[in-house]
């Protein structure tokens, strides 16, 4: 299974079209938030990434409502809002949490380990969040780490074979290991 990964796009329609174009030669499309610039152009940019006409799994960044965002992606047959919750392609399971970005603890995610962890044993898990988790490489913001310590917590209990997030980009492109994740 081929993914291709964005995010923070921020109604930039240039960038939309880069996404089109390698949207050919993968199977996948999974969107980790802030698609809009706070709100504004979101209906437009979706309408764009639903013309692919690919699977798509998406979470809401911290410049998109949840409502809103999932209210428009509920009438797609192949676009899967996962924000708490998971979806199923082939093997994977596809577990989300979006928004945020800004707090190390989010009281939410947290209530939410125990039963993902029970919910989805012995799958094979992708978990896509908006924030970072705390103390990698891919949390560093001007003032050091500035990541989320639930969503850390989150990996080093579920341990999902991968964890895709965004909101920085000043860390675009890097990774970094927690565990098996």
């Amino acid at each position: 299974m081929k993914l291709l990964v964005f995010s923070d796009i921020h109604s930039n329609l240039k960038t939309v079209e880069k996404i089109k174009k390698l949207a050919l030669k993968v199977d996948i499309l999974v969107c980790a938030g802030d698609i809009s610039e706070f709100g504004m152009g979101l209906e437009n940019v979706l309408k764009e990434l639903f013309s692919i006409g690919k699977p798509m799994v998406i979470i809401h960044g911290n410049h998109e409502d949840v409502n809103e965002t999932r209210r428009l992606c509920s009438s797609r047959k192949n676009v899967y809002f996962i924000h708490k919750k998971g979806f199923i392609i082939d093997d994977y399971v596809f577990y989300g949490y979006g928004g945020g970005g800004f707090s190390f603890i989010d009281i939410n995610l947290d209530k939410l380990i125990n039963k993902v962890k029970e919910a989805y044993q012995n799958k094979k898990m992708v978990f896509v969040t908006h924030a970072p988790p705390y103390n990698t490489k891919t949390d560093r913001h001007l003032v050091g780490h500035q990541g989320s310590n639930s969503v850390r917590k989150f990996i080093q209990h579920v341990q999902p074979i991968l964890h895709i997030h965004a909101h920085f980009h000043e860390t675009e492109k890097k990774t970094d290991k927690i565990g098996v994740t």
